[in-house]
């Protein structure tokens, strides 16, 4: 059983997943990790990689 549905991902380049090879998309952005430690595979990533 899933604890959640949906993980939202808010932040900086770093949340996005700038300098992994695949970005947001590798196996090993921390938001894919988290994800699965929550239960959830629904990662909505809106994180930013500008520099204000």
């Amino acid at each position: 059983m899933k604890k959640y549905n949906k993980l939202l991902l808010l932040g900086d380049s770093i949340t996005y997943g700038y300098g992994l090879e695949g970005g947001p998309e590798s196996p090993f952005h921390y938001g894919v990790l988290l994800g699965k430690a929550l239960g959830t595979e629904s990662i909505i990533n809106r994180a930013v990689m500008e520099a204000f």
